[in-house]
């Protein structure tokens, strides 16, 4: 999404520091390489929420001057859009149903 791709180096960097603080864990199981990956995530939870809430902030307020500036609705409506698809997440396409015969048994090809 675009609020990731604005802070991208950011937080490429603590993806990075989270997969390896994972991995040194997993390498030696001590107690202090325990507590660093929760840390690591939580840092990068952290930057995640910041992230987005900028864009947000950001995306408001050229909504709020679109149209107290008078420069018609097309371009907040724009901007409405763009905030939707970007907080949408990913999307799925939802899995067909399972069709059943009439007597209770699994249909594998439709009904002739």
């Amino acid at each position: 999404p675009d609020w990731f791709a604005a802070k991208e180096v950011e937080l490429h960097a603590l993806i990075q520091a989270r997969d390896a603080a994972l991995n040194a864990h997993h390498q030696q199981p001590t107690a202090e390489t325990a507590v660093a990956p929760p840390r690591a995530r939580a840092r990068l939870q952290a930057a995640l929420r910041d992230a987005r809430s900028e864009w947000i902030i950001d995306k408001c307020s050229l909504i709020n001057d679109g149209i107290v500036a008078k420069r018609g609705t097309s371009t907040a409506w724009k901007l409405v859009t763009e905030l939707c698809e970007g907080l949408g997440g990913a999307k799925r396409r939802t899995a067909p149903a399972k069709m059943r015969m009439a007597d209770g048994t699994l249909a594998t090809l439709p009904p002739r």
